[in-house]
């Protein structure tokens, strides 16, 4: 019964890390918001709920819930991105 107790050569690993620096980019791009979106609470904040109270509702339908959303995107809190974990 033989064991494989070899490691890889340094230049094997060496090949993989560069491979997968080559697919960071892919990952960032991914991971980016795309433009014109913005990242949002799943939940409204107590500030976005106020905003949407504070719209005019004589307006139509239609133009009323595009205040309301707008406002609410206006009183949303931004996104902080976590710290580096290292």
């Amino acid at each position: 019964m033989s064991t494989d107790t070899s490691t890889p050569s340094d230049s094997a690993v060496q090949d993989e890390l560069y491979a997968e620096i080559g697919r960071l980019p892919d990952l960032v791009a991914h991971l980016a918001i795309p433009l014109g979106y913005r990242l949002v609470p799943v939940r409204p904040s107590p500030a976005m709920i106020e905003a949407a109270k504070t719209v005019d509702y004589s307006d139509s339908p239609e133009e009323t819930a595009l205040n309301i959303y707008r406002a609410m995107l206006s009183a949303a809190p931004a996104h902080q991105p976590d710290p580096m974990p290292y």
